[in-house]
């Protein structure tokens, strides 16, 4: 066809129709037609077309469905044409148009150009007036222009415009009205450098340049109205540096940087107050070195954040309400440092720090409600060496929650309070030195919790109220220096809870309730300690060496419930710190031998009940300061153990016995007791058959009287010079 012109014809639908013999048309002319549907439909031979006037067409239809020969187009003139969508769709052969004629009421474009797959060039066209350009070059693989050239200035929706336009290259990309570039460049793989991207009002850039495999650089970045960024620069390959751009009313930023393995990007930089999803933002960006800080206050969604970012080495704070945080460090081998992490909201924790083999320090770790994953959650970190404060209530079993960590030297703070059992919790960080708090008040066993902690010196809070064995608790911890506050409030055995701790000097608060039964060798050897708190021993059964060895500390005995104890035996051995005792009633003790012996500064006793107990064997034995006891009740005490109750207690000189005790033998040897002394003595005794009062070496041994021998006999003594 040289020259087909219909001046008047408005309805040409169908009109060349399947002439699949049809090669050119040099001249199609119809300035009045604005319905052309199957105008050029199936016409599979038509190579090219010169001119082609529809100057009354308003609506691009159906005009060359399967002209898929047709390689070239002259002067297309569509002045009037408002709906240019899927005009040239799918012309596969197509591979330019030399001129084409519209005006500003152009206004939508979408697809027009998409799938013509060997397009390399178009001519700038007046686009003034466009508002929708969706899948405008979609699939022109081979098409480069120079878009700078068009006017896009009023396009709004710019989804996959470009995109899979591999041949095509951009220096600058100005869409000031745009709202949504989704995808507009996605796998244009022939952009290198951007110098500036301006899209002041985009709300949308989803993949924008997702697979832009040789893009290096972006100068600018100007967008101040971002919502998504969700995959933006997703395996840009070659990118290095990018400029931090506005993102305060971003709320997707997952994959917005992933599979970036050249990008060097300090994500700090961006705000990230309103995002909501941060999921997979640097998934393998393995040149990544630092990241300044991550406060995502709001968002919910943050699994493998930084996966497999082999070079990064410093993380700042990062703050989410993510429930999913799974492999959010996961593989990244060179990590050191990390500051606060702040995960309150996550419940799975999995694989969080999974490979970081490096990782020294970690600052305060917030995982209040982790489960999944949480169980192993530092794990294999077998650099680490110190960590903030710990909270992970959400868990109960935490057996492995340090296994591998061989150098681990300090916790500031560990909450536990979901545990129910804490085991051995550190038996693979014989290093540490610092544990400043453990709160673990679900807890009911603790066997073995701190028998590594040898270098430990001092702890402020230890919670295990839910105990019911401190038995043993510290007794490994040999360098520890001081408690704070210790709530073993359902204990009911704290026997040899510090035995042994030589360097142990204070201890601030200690709660027990009714529930102690066994203090037995609690404090035994602690002998620098200089103070320890009254607790609840109401109940207590077993005090044995409760104290012994304690030789720095003045004991305040007197606000110790002592009145159930069965067993004293050496509860105040070697206490040379002590000094005097106002009251002390053990009045259900069966064995109170050696309570006091070799207390050597120990000078009076006011009243010590023991009426119950059958061994008194040596209690007093080595008090060499001893000089009064006023009242002493041993009405009970068997007669293989009364001799010796009083040795080498020299300074004795006030003695008075109550109780109805019938002594065989009474010896004061060596004593300090003089004639007015063992007259009170005398008239203290009850009366008994046959017993006797040893005073040799006493002042009273030169002194005694007749009297005070008729007195004797009368009770039925016989004093014994």
């Amino acid at each position: 066809v040289s020259n087909l012109s219909m001046p008047k014809a408005t309805d040409v639908r169908q009109l060349l129709y399947t002439c699949t013999k049809l090669k050119t048309i040099t001249t199609l002319n119809l300035p009045k037609a604005t319905s052309v549907n199957h105008l050029l439909c199936h016409d599979n031979n038509l190579t090219s077309i010169n001119t082609l006037n529809l100057n009354a067409l308003v609506t691009a239809q159906e005009m060359f469905g399967e002209c898929t020969a047709l390689s070239t187009i002259g002067t297309v003139t569509i002045p009037v044409m408002t709906n240019a969508n899927n005009m040239f769709a799918n012309l596969t052969g197509l591979t330019k148009i030399t001129t084409i004629n519209t005006s500003s009421s152009l206004q939508t474009a979408e697809s027009m150009f998409d799938g013509c797959s060997n397009l390399t060039s178009l001519p700038v066209f007046n686009c003034s007036g466009l508002k929708t350009a969706n899948k405008m070059f979609l699939n022109c693989e081979k098409l480069n222009i120079t878009i700078e050239n068009f006017d896009f200035g009023n396009v709004i929706h710019a989804e996959y415009m470009f995109s899979r336009c591999r041949a095509l290259t951009v220096t600058n990309i100005n869409f000031p009205n745009v709202d949504t570039c989704s995808n507009a460049f996605n796998n244009c793989t022939s952009i290198t450098t951007i110098n500036s991207i301006n899209i002041p009002k985009c709300r949308y850039v989803i993949s924008m340049f997702y697979q832009c495999t040789s893009l290096t650089t972006i100068g600018s970045i100007t967008a101040n109205n971002l919502n998504s960024c969700a995959s933006t620069f997703y395996g840009c390959t070659k990118l290095k540096t990018i400029p931090i751009f506005s993102s305060a009313t971003v709320t997707n930023f997952s994959y917005t940087f992933a599979s970036c393995p050249a990008l060097t990007i300090d994500i700090g930089g961006f705000d990230f107050s309103a995002c909501l999803n941060i999921s997979n933002i640097c998934n393998g960006c393995s040149s990544i070195t630092q990241m300044s800080n991550l406060v995502a206050p709001n968002s919910t969604t943050a699994d493998n954040l930084f996966v497999n970012c082999t070079a990064l080495k410093v993380v700042g704070d990062i703050q989410t309400k993510a429930t999913n945080v799974e492999n959010m460090f996961s593989g990244c081998t060179a990590l050191t440092t990390m500051d606060d992490i702040d995960i309150s909201n996550a419940t799975n924790v999995t694989n969080l720090f999974n490979g970081c083999k490096y990782l020294i320090s970690i600052g305060d770790v917030n995982a209040n409600a982790a489960t999944t994953g949480a169980t192993t959650l530092f794990s294999g970190l077998s650099s680490l060496i110190t960590l903030g404060t710990v909270r992970v209530n959400g868990i109960t079993d935490v057996s492995n929650l340090f296994s591998g960590c061989s150098k681990l030297k300090v916790i500031n703070e560990l909450y536990l309070n979901k545990a129910t059992n804490v085991d051995n919790l550190f038996a693979n960080t014989s290093n540490i030195t610092t544990l400043n708090t453990l709160s673990a008040t679900n807890a009911t066993s603790c066997a073995n919790l701190f028998s590594k902690c040898t270098g430990v010196q001092t702890m402020t809070n230890v919670l295990l109220n839910s105990v019911t064995s401190a038995a043993n608790l510290f007794t490994r911890m040999t360098s520890l220096t001081s408690i704070g506050t210790l709530n073993i409030s359902k204990a009911t055995d704290c026997s040899s809870m510090c035995s042994g701790l030589s360097n142990l000097k204070t201890i601030t608060t200690i709660t027990t309730t009714n529930s102690l039964t066994n203090t037995n060798s609690m404090f035994k050897n602690c002998t620098a300690l200089t103070s320890v708190p009254i607790f609840n021993t109401n109940q207590v059964t077993n005090a044995g060496s409760m104290f012994e060895n304690c030789t720095s500390l003045n004991i305040p005995i007197n606000g110790f419930s002592l009145t159930r104890v069965l067993n004293a035996s050496r509860m105040f051995y070697n206490c040379d710190a002590l000094t005097s005792v106002s009251t002390i009633t053990l009045a259900s003790a069966t064995d109170a031998s050696q309570i006091f012996m070799n207390a050597h500064n120990l000078v009076s006793i006011g009243t010590l009940n023991i009426q119950k107990s059958t061994n008194c064997n040596e209690l007093f034995s080595g008090c060499s300061a001893l000089n009064t006891i006023s009242s002493l009740n041993v009405s009970a005490c068997d007669e293989l153990n009364e001799s010796n109750i009083f040795n080498g207690c020299l300074l004795l000189k006030t003695l008075v016995f109550t109780g109805s005790k019938q002594f065989k033998i009474i010896n004061l040897s060596n004593t300090s007791i003089d004639s007015a002394s063992l007259t009170v003595i005398i008239d203290s005794l009850d009366v008994i058959n046959l017993g006797e009062i040893h005073i040799t070496g006493t002042p009273a041994y030169s002194t005694l009287t007749q009297a005070q021998i008729n007195a004797a006999a009368a009770k039925g003594y016989s004093v014994i010079l």
